[in-house]
């Protein structure tokens, strides 16, 4: 068995061989390029709404504990992939990193489950 077949076979790793934490940063996934595809689309459509969320999200991070999108909703009020968008940029800069998860308090997710987060400079601060 090869190493690249041994890694694709692993549970902890995608159909391309990357860990799962490395895969949004490194695997060529079509599905990964289907997602951010969608999140500029969001994004484009709604500046206003995402700028809202943007700044909702660098308010939670400043504070130095952890948040989720249900707190950054009570701040800035936008439903939809706007919001996913968002946060994933926010992660991809640098400014927060996921440290947990969560059930979203927003009716229209049916509770599925959503990131925690903490802000990276008010972590490296204290």
């Amino acid at each position: 068995m090869t190493l690249d077949t041994y890694l694709r076979s692993r549970p902890d790793r995608c159909s391309h061989g990357y860990a799962k934490v490395q895969h949004p940063a490194l695997c060529p996934c079509p599905g990964l390029a289907a997602k951010a595809a969608g999140q500029a689309r969001a994004s484009a459509a709604h500046p206003d709404e995402r700028a809202r969320v943007d700044a909702a999200i660098r308010q939670l991070a400043a504070t130095g504990r952890p948040f989720s999108a249900n707190q950054a909703r009570e701040i800035h009020g936008v439903r939809g992939g706007v919001v996913g968008a968002a946060f994933t940029a926010a992660r991809k800069a640098g400014l927060i990193r996921r440290i947990g998860r969560e059930a979203s308090t927003d009716p229209g997710t049916h509770g599925h489950e959503i990131g925690q987060w903490v802000g990276v400079a008010a972590e490296r601060a204290a």
